[in-house]
C-alpha cells in the first residue's frame, strides 16, 4: 500500500494506462485515489485548504459529488481499495 500526493488531479485510469484530461475542481492533497467499476474517486484533501469534497472522473471531467458525510470538517491521510466492487477507507476519521 503506498500514500499518494495529489493537487488538483489530471489525470484518468482507463484500468490499463494513465490519460490526460482535465484538472479537478479541488485540491486533493494527501488523499488517495480510488475506483469504483472502473471510474476514479477523489475524496478531501488537506491543504490549501481542509476539505471533504468527493469528485469522480466520467467522460474525462471531473463531476462533484455529495461532500463525505461522516466527518465533520475534512478527511485526509487515508487510503482506498477496491474489493469485489466495493470501496474502502482505511484511516481514522
Amino acid at each position: 500500500m503506498f500514500k499518494i500526493l495529489f493537487s488538483k488531479l489530471s489525470f484518468s485510469f482507463d484500468g490499463t494506462s494513465v490519460i490526460s484530461t482535465a484538472s479537478s475542481n479541488y485540491a486533493h492533497y494527501y488523499t488517495s485515489l480510488g475506483s469504483i467499476q472502473n471510474v476514479p474517486i477523489a475524496l478531501g484533501g488537506a491543504f490549501p485548504s481542509l476539505n471533504k469534497h468527493v469528485e469522480s472522473l466520467r467522460g474525462g471531467s471531473w463531476r462533484i459529488m455529495e461532500d463525505f458525510p461522516f466527518v465533520k470538517d475534512y478527511i485526509c491521510y487515508y487510503s482506498f481499495v477496491t474489493f469485489h466492487g466495493d470501496l474502502y477507507l482505511f484511516g481514522k476519521i
